[in-house]
């Protein structure tokens, strides 16, 4: 009598057993299932390139980015974003910028730089539905941009600004545009016209302020030294650039 008790609950466990795989078999061909139907489903639904721009080699496969608000501005900045993420500076046929060249300390400090797709970018008047392109060619890449602000008051209409971070010179001559580059910091007003770049060849940019009488600070840092500059919104011309000194040191305005 035991022993038929004992293979009947051996009977039922062995039961219990193959339904549990059968179970765990299904819920694994339906996650391989999922898996597989979301995989196919979004290379199945790529994004058609848009015709905004040069692309012989069907590299870029151009699309736009998310419209940007400037701030509480009635204008947009929408960016040209491509697949590629340099620039070719042989085809580009962009100068090369000499005496800045990168450091391995400086390289592992701008490794942490987000990549970016941006190479050209269409500022818009939502009031009036005009539209500006910042740059006339994609032979750039655009790190990032915002508008400027003072903390407090808002700016002059002769002094707000949109900035950029971008790469555009082959700073370590590898013929081509990379995050292994040198940054310029440039500045053009809300519709993207007066463009101007008024600090070339840093490695980072470690902050910036507009002081109260409208004027732009800048500090950066170029190969082992730090600098700060002042701005002058209204023109976009440095008022003035100086080294910071080392302890016990003073250095001029240059």
């Amino acid at each position: 009598m035991i022993m038929k008790i004992h293979a009947f609950f051996n009977w039922i466990w062995r039961i219990n057993g193959l339904i549990l795989f059968l179970i765990v078999l299904f819920l694994g061909a339906m996650l391989v299932y999922d898996i597989g139907r979301d995989l196919f489903s979004e290379q199945g639904e790529q994004n058609v390139p848009l015709n905004l721009a040069e692309d012989k080699d069907r590299e870029e496969n151009w699309d736009l980015g998310y419209p940007e608000q400037l701030g509480d501005y009635d204008y947009f900045l929408i960016p040209l974003e491509s697949e590629k993420l340099t620039v070719d500076a042989t085809a580009a046929d962009i100068s090369t910028a000499e005496g800045f060249k990168r450091s391995g300390s400086s390289q592992q400090m701008y490794s942490s730089y987000r990549k970016s797709r941006m190479k050209n970018a269409i500022l818009i008047n939502a009031s009036t539905n005009e539209s500006h392109w910042l740059f006339d060619s994609v032979d750039q890449l655009i790190y990032r941009f915002g508008t400027l602000v003072q903390e407090g008051a808002r700016l002059n209409e002769q002094e707000q600004a949109i900035f950029y971070e971008l790469i555009n010179k082959d700073t370590n001559e590898d013929q081509q545009l990379d995050y292994n580059d040198d940054m310029t910091f440039a500045l053009s007003r809300l519709d993207g016209t007066n463009y101007t770049e008024v600090i070339v060849g840093y490695s980072e940019l470690i902050t910036t302020a507009v002081n109260k009488d409208g004027n732009l600070l800048i500090v950066y840092a170029k190969e082992e030294l730090v600098f700060t500059a002042l701005i002058e919104l209204s023109t976009f011309s440095v008022l003035d650039k100086r080294a910071l000194p080392k302890v016990g040191e003073t250095l001029k305005a240059h």
